[in-house]
């Protein structure tokens, strides 16, 4: 069959597109497919075959054996959309997944059918091609949008994009609902959003400071209000980000941040602290922090005002200025502190203040040292000069309370000693008398006088001023002395009852301290029993083994002396028990009580290291305990003026100054039978003259303190003295030596006799003075003022 050249040129032509189409399939790795529908006969190339992972040649080319590749969940949208393109005579198009032995892959796959002339479908014809890359690559893209948009709206806060002119939004994060109550829409399509929900007191500063980093394209951050929806007042941190073209700033990003609750919690921190620092500065009572060397590193306000420092000087160690008596006390006490932490420590001692007096400070110190917030031993204290100095008045002005009260029994008790002394002396004047009559007589003359020397002594010891001088003395001692004046103070209508434990009871202390102790108790417990009773004063030996056995008392372990003061009186209410011994606190009638009289007995006990404890029953009666530590017995204080003297004779030369004339002449007597030769005159001013035409003779001044006349026996002496340094000196008086010398201060070669004092020690005293002994008390055994 010939075929013209234009049909060959022809079928040359459509060879060679068929070829191109199967080289450019080939280079797009693109599968072909013919589907004859009324055959159920589907033919590939073999491209399609290496895409459905088919062995070359092993498809049977039917529609079902291409449905069992197809992914199962793929299947019913595959058919759906091949049944939509044959009715609507439509493109086919669909991505559906095929499975293969080496995985499950996505497929795109394009086609269209052909009909005949009655619009039945014959063929589809298309193309296929792995879509797997692209596939994962949009779920990628999709996770990370779903990721990012997650995160997005799970951020309490609002991320933003604005105009980098206007700054109107241009993006806001779900999160601006919340923050503001206003839809996203209105943030981004109100004109001027931002500016008009500033709150106006902050607008412009924010605006001005957001245009002003904005043009020197800086990133910044600041915090200012905003208005709410509802009104509400809502902190914002606006962190802003510049994006930067070109050198010039082209768009806003940044976060939006609620920051109300810490900005309130900041201003409640701050008003805490201010509150904190205003109670500390402007509070009366006194702080420091120490560091674990006691080094002051702050003081507050009032320390300069109990010091007379800065607070610059009051820095430094503790210690430092605190009185060299003190010192080892308040710093056993800070340790003691350190060593517990958290658990307050009473602590008292004595510092310098500026105008180089001493101040007393009463306080408690708190080691903080294990907080980390702290890091500090933490002393409160107070100056408790002045309360020092009225205490001191108080038991000055309740002593002659006492003594007042007692003028009647003293009066009583005077009265019988004169009368004793007045009768005997008529006795001796009568004549007949025999020599044992006359001793006898003597005899008790003597006894009454001792009497009579006894109670003045006791007296003047009771009232004496001066400042705590502990030494160890027997309580039971102290008891007994006072015990007759303890009877007066109570009246007939009560018992006094001593129950004093055997033997002596060693204890340091002041005796005049405790006598005010005891003093103050017999008063309270006397008021407590209106109708009369017993009170019984008892005393007795006890061991505390462990610090805190006793629930009442913080006394450390150890063994103690304890004092018993017993009423039978009403008793005191339950209520009343914890302030029995606060200052001005009182149950007694108004103008009965002043509300001090414990609280001064509880002054005095922590004073001595002790503690006291009370017991008592409604309508029964009422007990207080007073424990003092144990002192060593041989340690007891001895008047050493009560010992006999070894000598009392002598030959020297005694210049003696009295102006009571009785006393004088006894006392020349006294003297001149045990060998002296004396030069007696009547006052300071005739000893003077005396002294003119003696001086050379004289060994020893004797003189009374207190004359008639503008001289004293103290300015006598000083005078004396001065001419001649080697003279002895024995002042004589019937005062105590603080009323009679103003805190006298013997020195060397000096001595002091109280009247009335016996023949012996007067002799005594004259004996020692001359040999250069000096002695240590006085005939009362009060030490004299060192």
């Amino acid at each position: 069959m010939n075929t013209s050249p234009i049909a060959k040129d022809i079928n040359i032509a459509s060879e060679m597109l068929r070829d191109s189409q199967v080289l450019a399939l080939d280079a797009a790795k693109m599968g072909t497919f013919h589907w004859d529908t009324k055959k159920d006969k589907i033919t590939w190339n073999h491209w399609h075959e290496r895409l459905w992972g088919v062995p070359e040649g092993s498809f049977g080319g039917t529609f079902d054996e291409f449905l069992n590749i197809v992914h199962p969940e793929d299947v019913d949208e595959l058919l759906k959309s091949i049944e939509e393109s044959r009715d609507l005579k439509t493109q086919f198009e669909q991505e559906f997944r095929i499975v293969r032995e080496d995985g499950t892959f996505w497929i795109v796959s394009s086609g269209r059918f052909n009909y005949d002339e009655d619009g039945e479908p014959l063929e589809m014809s298309g193309v296929v091609v792995e879509s797997t890359a692209r596939k994962e690559s949009e779920e990628n893209i999709q996770r990370q949008k779903s990721y990012l948009t997650d995160l997005i709206n799970s951020v309490d806060a609002v991320l933003w994009e604005a105009d980098v002119h206007t700054f109107q939004f241009t993006f806001v994060s779900p999160g601006a609902e919340k923050l503001l109550g206003f839809p996203k829409e209105e943030w981004t399509e109100t004109p001027g959003f931002w500016k008009s929900r500033i709150h106006p007191e902050d607008r412009d500063r924010a605006v001005e400071f957001c245009v002003q980093q904005t043009h020197q394209l800086e990133d910044h951050h600041f915090s200012y209000r905003m208005i709410r929806k509802n009104g509400d007042v809502v902190w914002v941190r606006d962190l802003v980000k510049v994006i930067i073209e070109n050198d010039r700033p082209v768009k806003l990003r940044g976060i939006l941040v609620d920051v109300t609750e810490q900005v309130l919690s900041e201003e409640k921190i701050n008003n805490l602290n201010r509150r904190f620092r205003a109670l500390i500065e402007y509070n009366s009572g006194c702080i420091s922090l120490l560091d674990e060397q006691f080094e002051i590193f702050y003081s507050s306000r009032s320390v300069e005002g109990a010091t007379g420092e800065n607070e610059t000087a009051s820095e430094g160690s503790l210690l430092n200025s605190c009185h060299p008596d003190d010192r080892p006390v308040l710093e056993a006490s800070l340790e003691k502190a350190v060593a517990a932490p958290g658990t307050p420590v009473n602590i008292s001692w004595r510092s310098r203040h500026s105008n180089g007096h001493w101040v007393y400070f009463d306080g408690v110190a708190t080691s903080l040292l294990n907080d980390k917030a702290v890091n500090a031993i933490v002393l409160n204290f107070r100056d408790i000069t002045d309360q020092r100095k009225l205490e001191s008045e108080l038991r000055e002005a309740q002593k002659m309370e006492a003594i007042g009260r007692l003028a009647g029994g003293v009066a009583h008790d005077f009265n019988n000693i004169l009368s004793v002394i007045s009768g005997y002396g008529s006795l001796l004047t009568l004549p007949g008398n025999d020599e044992e009559e006359i001793q006898k007589a003597a005899r008790e003359i003597v006894d009454a006088a001792n009497r009579a020397s006894n109670l003045t002594k006791q007296l003047l010891a009771f009232g004496r001023q001066q400042v705590i001088q502990k030494s160890v003395i027997d309580l039971n001692e102290c008891i007994r002395n006072l015990s007759k004046m303890l009877k007066q103070l109570i009246g007939n209508d009560q018992e006094l009852v001593l129950n004093l434990a055997p033997g002596r009871l060693a204890i340091k202390a002041d005796s005049g301290m405790i006598d005010q102790v005891l003093l103050n108790l017999a008063i309270n417990a006397r008021d407590a029993m209106e109708s009369g009773g017993v009170l019984e004063i008892g005393t007795n030996r006890s061991s505390l083994i462990k610090e805190g056995n006793r629930s009442d008392t913080k006394l450390p372990p150890g063994d103690y002396i304890n004092l018993t003061v017993t009423d039978t009186g009403k008793g005191i209410p339950v209520e009343h028990l914890n302030r029995i011994f606060d200052p001005f606190f009182t149950t007694k009638e108004l103008a009965k009580g002043t509300g001090l009289g414990l609280s001064t007995v509880y002054g005095i006990i922590e004073q001595h290291d002790g503690g006291i404890t009370i017991d008592s029953e409604i309508g029964t009666g009422s007990t207080f305990t007073v424990s003092f530590p144990e002192s060593k017995v041989s340690d007891i204080y001895i008047d050493e003026g009560s010992s006999k003297p070894s000598e009392t004779q002598g030959t020297e030369t005694i210049l003696f100054a009295e102006d009571e004339t009785p006393i004088r002449r006894m006392i020349c007597l006294l003297l001149e039978r045990s060998g002296y030769r004396v030069i007696d005159a009547e006052n300071a001013a005739s000893a003077l003259e005396l002294w003119k035409n003696h001086k050379n003779e004289v060994d020893l001044l004797l003189t009374d303190i207190m004359m008639p006349g503008e001289l004293s026996g103290l300015d006598l002496a000083t005078r004396l003295q001065t001419e001649s340094p080697d003279l002895k000196v024995v002042f004589i008086s019937g005062y105590s030596p603080e009323i009679a010398g103003q805190d006298l201060l013997l020195q060397e070669g000096q001595n002091f006799v109280q009247k009335p004092a016996s023949n012996r020690f007067v002799l005594s005293t004259v004996r020692q003075t001359l040999d250069r002994e000096i002695l240590a008390a006085t005939a009362s055994g009060i030490a004299l003022g060192r």
